[in-house]
């Protein structure tokens, strides 16, 4: 992930999500995201690093509600088996 100043912010996932391929350059989006920072102390001020937590990583799709709840597969309507 990319922030405003051009620098890659790290987004790390539970150990327990598996693996997730995206076509490169595909839209996603995170699943309940945190944003955090570390900073250490140097001589001339202070160097700080953003990383983002999230609970899962999914390909972003504009006409699905459920796009950040990927297990919700069943249509509104109708009952699983």
């Amino acid at each position: 992930m990319k922030n405003l100043c051009g620098g890659i912010i790290p987004v790390s996932v539970p150990p327990e999500v598996p693996l997730r391929e995206f076509p490169y350059n595909a839209v996603v989006e995170l699943v309940n995201p945190v944003a955090d920072t570390v900073s250490r102390k140097t001589y001339t001020g202070a160097d700080v690093d953003w990383y983002v937590k999230a609970e899962d990583i999914v390909l972003k799709n504009k006409g699905n509600q459920n796009a950040g709840n990927p297990q919700n597969h069943a249509p509104q309507g109708q009952q699983k088996k």
